[in-house]
């Protein structure tokens, strides 16, 4: 009985530790890339774009809004290949929360760049910065004109080969 009781008191004490190390482990092997002076610079031009046309939907905490907009702090797209991203916003996505609608026309690449900087940095995010060039290169590989949905974009982050361009519209 006894043992039983402190085999149960070790696990307990343990298995949190276990976490703790693991998680601190995975952070030590993955540093955190500083911004440039550059990239910082489209972090700043990304979040002022973001409050004045993204935050009405997904909050300027990134949480997301009931009903209007996605919660980007826990998003698997936005640590996602920038591609992935550029195809979102360019077509737009139906998701559970409703349509995001497509922005393709209201941005010029560079200013895409900045607001998807800002939201792979911004909320604890640690993605990389994107440029003007990976915006340029994923918009010119669409082939769609419908929005993406989450069966489309999650098969694309499950086969790394995938174009989600190749992918026609349902």
């Amino acid at each position: 009985m006894c043992s039983t009781t402190f085999t149960a008191r070790v696990l307990a004490t343990a298995i949190p530790l276990c976490w703790c190390v693991a998680l601190l482990t995975a952070s030590a092997t993955t540093p955190v890339i500083p911004l440039t002076p550059a990239q910082q610079r489209q972090f700043e031009s990304g979040r002022m774009l973001f409050d004045m046309t993204c935050a009405a939907c997904h909050g300027f905490d990134g949480q997301g809004r009931e009903g209007l907009g996605a919660n980007l702090v826990t998003s698997k797209y936005v640590q996602a290949p920038p591609a992935v991203l550029v195809r979102i916003l360019t077509n737009g996505k139906q998701g559970s929360v409703g349509v995001m609608p497509a922005l393709m026309g209201q941005f010029s690449d560079s200013q895409f760049a900045n607001v998807l900087t800002y939201v792979r940095r911004a909320w604890g995010h640690t993605a990389s910065a994107v440029t003007t060039g990976e915006v340029l290169r994923s918009r010119q590989s669409i082939v769609r004109t419908g929005p993406w949905t989450d069966r489309e974009l999650s098969a694309f982050l499950t086969d790394k080969r995938r174009d989600p361009a190749s992918v026609p519209p349902r």
